[in-house]
This record gives C-alpha cells, structure tokens and sequence, in this order.
C-alpha cells in the first residue's frame, strides 16, 4: 500500500521494485541494471563481462529500507508496481522473443523509450526464500545506506580484475555515489 501511495503522491516514478527484507541480500541480480550499484550487464551470460567483473554469485547487495527511491535501468526483484496510465500506453510494442537476457531488462529498456521512470523502493520490502546468500566470500559488497549513499567494497582477488586495482589482493572500500547525483 505504502508503495502505491508513494507512486500516486508524485509524478517522479512510474515503475517501482521491491528490495529484499533487512539482512537479507538483494536476490535478483539478473534483473537489475544500474551502474551506480555495479550491476549494468548480464551477470549472468554476459560472457565478457562476467570474465572481467565477476557472475552475478559474485555480488552482495543490500539496500537499507530507509534509503531515498534509487533510479535504476531495470530491476524485479520479486514484485513491481507500474502507474497502469503509463503502462497500458507504452507497453503494447513491448515485446520479449526469449533470445536476450532477462525478460524484466528488455521490457523496461521499452518501457523507458517511452519516458517511463524505474526505481528500486527501498521500503517496499519481500521476503522471497533467504534472499540470494553468496557463496562466501562475495567479491563486490554493494550497500546503499539510509542517507541514498552507496559504498562498494571489492575484493578483488578474480583475476580479471586487475585492471581496476594494482594490487588484486586488497580490498577496497569507496563512497561511489552520493544520494543528490543519483537524480542527476
């Protein structure tokens, strides 16, 4: 309810996706995109970038409830509320042939030829299964905190990514984008 309240009291989303319960790990990365978080390919069977960034087993998201609406390309995550209005206009030439990647990513890359605007709501919390526990230890830990700032720690000891460190084996800690630039 809170997220339909929240989509009908501004014009700012159209589209707004579930985040997964408080310690529990953001379960549908092959779903997401968003470069802010990390995750802007195919985790999956983006061959060339699983090979340099890590598949989506490499990855720990966690999102704070409190956290500001987070823009994103594409997201699912188990459940998603779309602004009928807007949906029923552009989503008659939105179609999915099963060829490409997830079916979420390539209906919202429609969705949003049309104007339509994705959001994460951090609030609009479900509990499918465990959430998507990592085998241990992840090498990206993506946390979006209750202020909208991210931090990604990569441990970097896959060895395609050295070009993103000198040294692969530190880890490195980083605020990548703070909660203003994300409307940007």
């Amino acid at each position: 309810a809170e997220a339909v309240r929240s989509m009908l009291a501004t014009d700012a989303w159209d589209v707004l996706t579930a985040n997964s319960k408080a310690g529990l790990d953001y379960y549908d990365l092959w779903a997401l995109r968003s470069a802010p978080l990390s995750i802007d390919y195919d985790c999956w069977f983006d061959a060339r970038s699983v090979g340099r960034r890590g598949s989506c087993d490499s990855y720990e998201l966690r999102i704070d409830a409190r956290a500001p609406m987070l823009p994103v390309e594409s997201a699912f995550n188990g459940l998603s509320v779309y602004r009928f209005s807007k949906l029923t206009r552009a989503s008659r030439r939105c179609m999915y042939d099963g060829s490409a990647t997830c079916e979420h990513v390539a209906f919202h890359a429609c969705l949003r030829r049309d104007g339509l605007r994705i959001a994460i709501a951090p609030f609009l919390e479900q509990g499918c299964g465990n959430g998507a526990p990592r085998p241990p230890p992840p090498n990206v830990r993506v946390r979006v905190l209750g202020d909208g700032s991210i931090q990604v720690k990569m441990h970097t000891g896959i060895a395609k990514l050295d070009s993103w460190t000198a040294d692969r084996r530190q880890a490195h800690e980083l605020t990548v984008v703070q909660p203003a630039a994300l409307l940007s």
